[in-house]
Formats: structure tokens, C-alpha cells, sequence
């Protein structure tokens, strides 16, 4: 081993506790990384798969009214895989245990379970059986936060009319993972919630039997959106359509999918800081390390460094002077005057610099 690992292991020693604290924060900042990435990566996985494996839909529509024969000219759009009409209302609620009302947005679901468009996992309880109107399926976050549990009942009003809702099911939808209305900015659970109704009862009880007034559309790989939604708009404007939107202005997708990319840079953010309190401590280390018995190394350095500018200062006032100084007597007296300045002013602060030493 030779002297300068010699000097190193010394340093280190003497450093011991620096280089401990600095070993922990650049610890913590690789563990906060490596945490924050899987996370988000695990995340992203998951809302992906979750999507694929409920068929969330990439595009969707409302509109006031269309007849259900209007399903076959949206499907021979181009680049149109599959598509789900559905009735979509928002009444009013009268929960147990609470004295304001809350809003409820019914959707309707086939008579027979099948596989749609933005299907439900039931987490709890069964599927609507079918010619039961009263039977519901709710969503988990609604039950959760009001409290209810399967069996329990919830009064609405429904096109004018007073009907008891009975839960018979709690479920998820990849549509509704953020239940939040249009217009609000944050989602409140207790005042809102979305129940799955039978297609038949609910096309029924608002006058929207053989027709309806959402719908939502897959689309077949390569597709651009934006074409199918303008050759979309075009076939609702007649019907009362709102305008079509694909599924990255989906409020609940937009939400969840905002929320997973800000994990993202928040992963990259605050193990930087860590990482850069690390650097700052490796840089005070080294600069204080021998501070002062580099002193008088840098002051030699520093002699010479002097006496190279006042060489390189009287090189070039002599060498303007062969030029321009000949050309006119006025100009000679000049650049002498400037010689003599530059090298007065060189030799004082060389001096100044030797007794600061």
C-alpha cells in the first residue's frame, strides 16, 4: 500500500462520522427511489390491467335521445370495435341516517349478466336479478361512507315518482374508480354515489324504453379517436348530443391517471434532494479537508500567478506601443501612461497580495 492510500484511509478515519452521515443520506435517497418507482410502476400495471380486463371503454357520448337503431350506423363507424347504449339519470336520494339528500347517478346494466363495455365487479353480494326494478347494485365507495350494507333500502325519486332502492350488491367500475360529478372539484362519497340498475326498469320509469341516452364506444388498435368521435358527433347532433370525448378527458381516468404521474415525478423529486444534500456534504468534505496546509501551497502558486500577469500586462502595453505609439506622439504619451498605470497597479496589488500572506 502505498503512501497516498496511506493518506486516503487516514482522512477517511478522521472524516468517520461525515462519511457515515453522507453513506445514510445517499441510503435513504436510493431507497426512497427505488420505493417511489415500484409504486408507481405497480400502479400503472394495475390501472392498465384493470381496464383491459373490464373493457373500459375509449370513447363516450350523451345525449338527450336516440333510438336504439342508431346503435348500427355508430357501429359502422370505421375503427369502431364494440358499442353499449345505456340510460344514465341522476335523481335524488334520501339515505338512511343522514338529513340532506344526496345525489345518485342510476346507470342501467342488462337483465342478464353478460360481458359489457365498463362492466361491474361485484365485491360484495350478487348481480340484479331480472323484472325486480327495485333491486340495485351500489358503489363501494358510497355504501362505505353512508354506512349502508347489503339489504338496506334508499328512497329516490324517480321521474316524479317515490321508489324504494334495495341493495343487493356492491360494486366497482373502471368509469367510476374516482366518483366525482361533473363541475366538482373534489369527490364527496356521502352526497354522491353511482347504483347499476336493471336496463328495462330504468328505461321505464324515464320514458327511454327501446331508446337511450349514453353511449360508449371501443375501438379497434390504430385507431384515431379524434376521427371517430368527429364522425360520432355527427350522427348525435340531431339527438341532443353534448359532444363525444375520449378517455383521457374521462373525469375519473383524468383524475386516477394525474394522480399516478405525479407519484412519477415526486419519485424523481425527493430522492434528488436527498442525493443533493449528499453532494453538498461530499463537497464541504473535500474543500475543508487540509485546508490550511494547502495554504501556503496556493500562496507560492498564487506569487507566481502575479508575476505572469505583470509579464503579460507589460508584453502587452510594449507591443501596442511598437504598433500604435509610433503613428503619433500624442498616442506615445498615451500608451506610456497606460504602461506605467498597468504596471504600478499590478505591482501594488502584488504587493497587497504579500503582506495579506
Amino acid at each position: 500500500m502505498n503512501a497516498l492510500n496511506y493518506k486516503l484511509l487516514r482522512d477517511l478515519w478522521k472524516l468517520r462520522g461525515q462519511v457515515i452521515a453522507i453513506a445514510l443520506v445517499v441510503a435513504c435517497g436510493i431507497a426512497i427511489f427505488i420505493a417511489m418507482i415500484s409504486t408507481y410502476q405497480s400502479l400503472a400495471t394495475s390501472q392498465l390491467a384493470y381496464y383491459r380486463q373490464y373493457r373500459f371503454a375509449q370513447v363516450f357520448a350523451q345525449l338527450k335521445r336516440a333510438p336504439e337503431t342508431l346503435i348500427e350506423q355508430i357501429q359502422a363507424i370505421p375503427g369502431v370495435a364494440q358499442v353499449q347504449s345505456r340510460v344514465v339519470m341522476d335523481v335524488t336520494l334520501d339515505v338512511p341516517g343522514r338529513k340532506e339528500p344526496a345525489i345518485g347517478r342510476l346507470v342501467s346494466l342488462p337483465e342478464q349478466q353478460t360481458p359489457i363495455l365498463n362492466d361491474v365487479f361485484i365485491r360484495q353480494g350478487r348481480y340484479i336479478e331480472p323484472r325486480r326494478a327495485e333491486e340495485v347494485m351500489a358503489s363501494e365507495a358510497f355504501v362505505t361512507a353512508n354506512h349502508l350494507k347489503l339489504g338496506d333500502r334508499v328512497g329516490a325519486i324517480i321521474n316524479g315518482r317515490w321508489q324504494q332502492l334495495n341493495i343487493v350488491g356492491v360494486g366497482l367500475s373502471p368509469e367510476y374508480i374516482y366518483e366525482i360529478r361533473g363541475g366538482d372539484v373534489l369527490p364527496d362519497n356521502q352526497r354522491f354515489g353511482v347504483f347499476w340498475v336493471g336496463r328495462k326498469a330504468l328505461g321505464t320509469a324515464f320514458n327511454l324504453d327501446g331508446a337511450f341516452n349514453d353511449v360508449a364506444l371501443s375501438l379497434t388498435p390504430q385507431t384515431n379517436p379524434q376521427a371517430v368521435i368527429f364522425q360520432l358527433d355527427q350522427l348525435l347532433k340531431p339527438y341532443g348530443g353534448f359532444g363525444a370525448y375520449e378517455r383521457a378527458d374521462q373525469i375519473s381516468n383524468q383524475f386516477i391517471s394525474e394522480e399516478i404521474s405525479q407519484l412519477r415525478s415526486q419519485a424523481i423529486i425527493v430522492p434528488s434532494i436527498f442525493l443533493g444534500i449528499a453532494a453538498f456534504f461530499v463537497a464541504h468534505s473535500t474543500l475543508s479537508v487540509d485546508w490550511h496546509s494547502a495554504r501556503s501551497n496556493c500562496h507560492s502558486q498564487s506569487i507566481w500567478v502575479w508575476q505572469l500577469e505583470y509579464w503579460l500586462a507589460f508584453l502587452k502595453v510594449s507591443f501596442s506601443d511598437c504598433i500604435f505609439g509610433r503613428c503619433d506622439r500624442h498616442g506615445s504619451r498615451a500608451m506610456a501612461r497606460f504602461r506605467a498605470s498597468t504596471t504600478l497597479h499590478t505591482l501594488l496589488s502584488f504587493s497587497s497580495f504579500k503582506l495579506s500572506s
